[in-house]
């Protein structure tokens, strides 16, 4: 990819008091392929003086005048508006401006020839990267500067990534996010990359998980580094890397997903993600107390009360339990813990009403009540604790849990 130089042109250039002016000094040091200059009629000879200068180095030259480009308006140089129309007529003139690599300079020119400039090109020209050039009389370090005109909007879209993480609101976090891991510009951002670059994989992996996409989340997890920016994140590395090989991690991790989207206020999504999450925990339970629900190989094992009604034969003579009520009541005759839980807290009422809630959202479209949001929190709850899983409350991906990892970033 060709190089181009795109410069405006003041009383001062080539030289100023022997030092060269920002076109002259960007060109020595890039030493671009092609440049183009822009200068009003006023200072053409200063243009013509540059254009040797660039010419001398190698650099094949255009110069186009301001006033050829808007006729006729008065005080050109100066009005704001009127330049960023010239602006944009220059990029239309000279299409080869979006086939190349652009390095800006617009510090030579008027004030407001400089502020126009950098706006137009911001605008039409997003991969340019920007220099200016500081007089050497006055600074002690490096004259000639690369810059980033948008910080204060980068800026601001790492803070809604770190909000929205906070939230736990992951798409949102990864769509601010993401961007600003591929900036043009070789200008080195303010803020930890390091850290903000962690904050991306980590709704990255949150969006998995809402999206059920498991398949992704071993490697989203090996990509959160252990530390970044000061914040211990090896325990939600691991606690993710469990999710995406353990069912019972997966199930309590789908519970953490699920407060995210009901503190999102969310409800719908919320509750199936609830309805999913427990599927999964009962699952993971009746596997752990001997029984596979998904391949039943001898029904004679299962407790009594279970008939060939419960069953769904599949193919090699083997039979299912489908559905979560005929899980939770088996899980409920083999295991212990889960029965004190249905006695103790009726866990067949919340139970019940998750279920009815998700059935209601799914095949009537009805809005899911706030009550039903509650018995799926509590639910999920006692499930976890009598399967052995972990409270999806207490993960480092709750919603409270990532406010506080988040925290030290934001500063």
């Amino acid at each position: 990819m060709s190089t181009i130089l795109l410069a405006t042109i003041g009383k001062r250039d080539p030289f100023h008091e022997g030092e060269p002016t920002g076109p002259l000094r960007l060109a020595r040091e890039t030493t671009p392929d092609r440049a183009l200059l822009v200068a009003t009629e006023a200072v053409r000879p200063q243009a013509e003086a540059t254009a040797a200068e660039l010419q001398a180095l190698g650099i094949e030259v255009a110069i186009d005048i301001l006033d050829d480009l808007r006729r006729g308006v008065p005080d050109l140089a100066v009005s704001v508006s009127d330049l960023l129309l010239a602006g944009r007529d220059l990029v239309r003139r000279h299409p080869e401006l979006k086939e190349a690599e652009v390095i800006a300079c617009f510090t030579s020119g008027t004030p407001q020839m400089s502020t126009a400039f950098t706006l137009v090109v911001r605008s039409l020209l997003p991969d340019a990267r920007h220099f200016q050039a500081l007089d050497p009389s006055q600074t002690i370090r490096e004259p000639l500067r690369e810059f980033d005109p948008d910080i204060l909007g980068h800026l601001d879209a790492r803070d809604r990534t770190l909000e929205s993480l906070a939230r736990g609101d992951a798409a949102a976090a990864a769509a601010s996010g993401v961007p600003l891991l591929h900036l043009p510009s070789q200008v080195p951002p303010p803020w930890d990359q390091k850290a903000l670059k962690a904050a991306v994989t980590i709704a990255e992996a949150l969006a998995a998980v809402e999206n059920y996409q498991r398949q992704w989340l071993a490697q989203l997890a090996a990509n959160i580094p252990a530390r970044a920016g000061g914040v211990d994140l090896a325990g939600l590395k691991a606690w993710l890397q469990q999710a995406a090989n353990d069912d019972l991690a997966w199930g309590a991790e789908l519970g953490a997903c699920f407060l995210r989207l009901d503190s999102l206020n969310r409800p719908t999504q919320a509750v199936l993600v609830a309805a999913t999450a427990a599927e999964v925990l009962l699952t993971a339970g009746l596997r752990q107390c001997g029984i596979d629900p998904d391949d039943i190989r001898d029904p004679a094992r299962l407790p009594s009360g279970f008939s060939e009604v419960d069953l769904m034969p599949i193919d090699g003579g083997r039979w299912r339990i489908e559905g979560a009520q005929r899980r939770a009541k088996l899980l409920e005759a083999l295991s212990p813990d889960y029965r004190r839980a249905v006695e103790t807290h009726a866990g067949e009422t919340l139970r019940a009403r998750l279920a009815g809630a998700r059935n209601d959202a799914v095949h009537k479209g009805r809005q899911v009540p706030s009550e039903s949001l509650e018995a799926a929190k509590a639910y999920l709850e006692i499930l976890a604790a009598a399967v052995g899983a972990p409270a999806p409350s207490s993960l480092p991906t709750a919603p409270s849990s990532l406010g506080a990892l988040v925290q030290p970033w934001r500063s």
